[in-house]
């Protein structure tokens, strides 16, 4: 046999390594996306403006945000898929689309344990239980009240079913055995508008949504949904005063696609993790009601398994049923 088809082969692979390591030394040298499954105006959608600004004036290219909410974040992933594995598609999103859309009965068009791969952790945010100011309450104890005697129960609004905003209100409705109708919407934003204009009672939202409308008198904010009081409003009481156990806080995270190369992840999670720590943007994202973070793949992967963890506990001994 002859060895030249074998130096022929080992010298293709040296080519490509030899290319490869030249691209990466460069990396990046064009645009970079971030890929948001949510409507603009949510909490994602912000933080991922926010990084984008400033990884693209680190890394001296632009870096834009493509919004591609729907299908629990299967239109989102298909997009990043369908994408080279070059370390220039990212997926900004809340954990929630990878550790409930798996227990949700109508099957992803995505594996998050095998298509995606941990980038960082950029932080985490209690959610916001508030209210219409028509609804005859100004704490969460006579909301509780109003929501029991109230024929048919309360309404709440979500960005969506099997969404963090959608099992904590079932977590809570189950919980104190509270008469709840849920009604979705596509995306934060949408959910909020209802709640302003009266077509729900209540919203589980992030502070940065609601703020605005809580400042001018338009909704309530009753309390946050973590076990403890949020540093941002100290004076508003956690549903874990309430309720044992119950914590469901926002993890905001940036994936990528399976296949891009280690080098160009652990470039651009450095890269995320020293915006993210930046002052002004620790400034930016704590004014969101976020605890920022900054860690990297290591740490977003036992976060990840972890939520899962709890998630499928919740679905098991809240017996939630998702249509």
């Amino acid at each position: 046999m002859s060895s030249k088809p074998l130096f022929r082969s080992l010298a293709l692979v040296a080519a490509c390594l030899v290319s490869w390591n030249a691209q990466a030394q460069s990396y990046p040298n064009r645009p970079i996306r971030f890929i948001v499954p949510y409507t603009p105006g949510g909490l994602p959608d912000v933080v991922a403006r926010i990084l984008a600004q400033r990884l693209g004036e680190n890394i001296n290219q632009s870096v834009t945000v493509d919004n591609k909410p729907g299908a629990m974040g299967s239109v989102a992933a298909a997009s990043l898929l369908t994408s080279p594995a070059d370390g220039y598609t990212f997926l900004l999103t809340d954990t929630a689309m990878l550790t409930v859309g798996p227990l949700l009965p109508r099957s992803l068009s995505f594996d998050p344990k095998k298509d995606l791969v941990p980038v960082s952790l950029v932080g985490n945010s209690p959610l916001y239980l508030a209210i219409n100011q028509q609804t005859p309450a100004t704490s969460f104890d006579e909301f509780a009240a109003y929501a029991k005697a109230k024929p048919g129960g309360v309404s709440y609004g979500s960005s969506g079913q099997g969404t963090i905003h959608h099992l904590a209100g079932e977590a809570m409705g189950i919980s104190l055995k509270l008469p709840m109708t849920h009604i979705p919407y596509k995306g934060s934003a949408p959910s909020v508008t209802a709640l302003v204009a009266g077509q729900v009672d209540m919203v589980f939202t992030a502070h940065s949504n609601v703020a605005g409308f809580a400042k001018s008198g338009q909704v309530k904010l009753l309390a946050v949904s973590t076990g403890k009081r949020s540093a941002t409003t100290p004076g508003i009481p956690a549903l874990g005063e309430t309720i044992a156990s119950y914590d469901y806080s926002v993890t905001i995270a940036v994936l990528g696609r399976s296949g891009i190369p280690d080098e160009v992840i652990a470039r651009i999670s450095s890269e995320l993790g020293n915006v993210i720590r930046r002052p002004d943007v620790q400034k930016q994202l704590q004014g969101l009601g976020m605890t920022p973070s900054g860690a990297g793949s290591v740490e977003l992967a036992n976060v990840l398994k972890d939520e899962s963890g709890r998630m499928s506990e919740l679905f098991k001994t809240a017996k939630i049923k998702i249509d």
